[in-house]
């Protein structure tokens, strides 16, 4: 897939993620939502994206569980995770190579500006 559509490709999946997530969630974990997207690159470049990804598993609620779930389709969904279910996602995470995992940190960064952007619209 060129470059152009692979970028079009994460937009549309974070568009449809947004929506999804503002059309199944409550009005105040579709708020969480959007300030737990805006506030996860921050952790993820401060902390890492399994220290992220941790916290935000072991913070959980809807909101979180939905980015997360999300972050994890997006990744396997381009052949940047092998992990057969979004129970074995963390110990993908774990068992990586520096070069897979900065390829899975630079994706979930990409991946997340987008969905940034279409989080909080209604």
């Amino acid at each position: 897939m060129p470059i152009s559509e692979f970028a079009q490709e994460r937009a549309r999946q974070a568009f449809l993620d947004a929506q999804e997530a503002r059309t199944t969630l409550s009005a105040e974990d579709a708020k969480k939502y959007a300030s737990y997207v805006k506030k996860l690159p921050a952790y993820i470049i401060t902390n890492g994206l399994a220290a992220s990804v941790a916290f935000a598993q072991e913070k959980g609620g809807y909101a979180w569980d939905e980015i997360i779930k999300g972050l994890y389709e997006r990744l396997k969904q381009y052949g940047i995770c092998d992990a057969m279910q979004y129970s074995g996602f963390m110990t993908w995470l774990l068992e990586q190579k520096s070069d897979d995992y900065r390829r899975a940190t630079s994706e979930a960064m990409a991946y997340l500006e987008w969905l940034r952007r279409f989080a909080g619209e209604e």
